[in-house]
């Protein structure tokens, strides 16, 4: 749908599904394409990661970290 390719931990993560289609979409990506979501159907688990800019309250500087999110 986007053309994203996923890499690292997720690309393992998705290939160990019992499917052969290694296409993938959000369950709002599917709604708003028109397919329909077979009942009892369930989600694939990825790792998400980002990075936060937080401002330090006593010295005003921003700190950088790296966030793991399981979705």
């Amino acid at each position: 749908m986007t053309g994203h390719e996923y890499s690292g931990m997720n690309v393992i993560l998705l290939s160990m599904n019992p499917y052969n289609d290694p296409r993938y979409c959000t369950f709002k990506q599917a709604n708003e394409a028109g397919y329909k979501i077979r009942k009892g159907s369930k989600g694939h688990l990825i790792k998400y990661c980002c990075f936060l800019t937080t401002d330090d309250e006593e010295t005003g500087e921003g700190n950088e970290e790296k966030k793991e999110i399981f979705m």
